[in-house]
């Protein structure tokens, strides 16, 4: 299990700057990159994730965080 604590508080603020928002994503690229790296369909291993202890019901690209500190854990299971 992956489990990811995502705190944009303290660094995010009302007029982020572009190199926080640059660090910010290259941040987001390496954690897709390493969770979409270890699937695997032949051994039909898959990923989900629930956001604040609840099932997510959307992609992860278009999940929407709606708290300065939210909780998202990834799990790879076999289906």
């Amino acid at each position: 299990m992956v489990e990811v604590n995502i705190n944009l508080g303290p660094r995010l603020q009302d007029s982020p700057s572009l190199e926080l928002k640059q660090s910010l994503t290259e941040e987001a690229e390496r954690l897709y990159k390493l969770i979409y790296g270890l699937g695997n369909e032949k051994k039909k291993l898959y990923w989900t994730y629930t956001v604040d202890g609840k099932m997510a019901k959307v992609a992860a690209d278009k999940q929407k965080l709606t708290k300065n500190k939210s909780k998202v854990v990834f799990t790879l299971k076999q289906y």
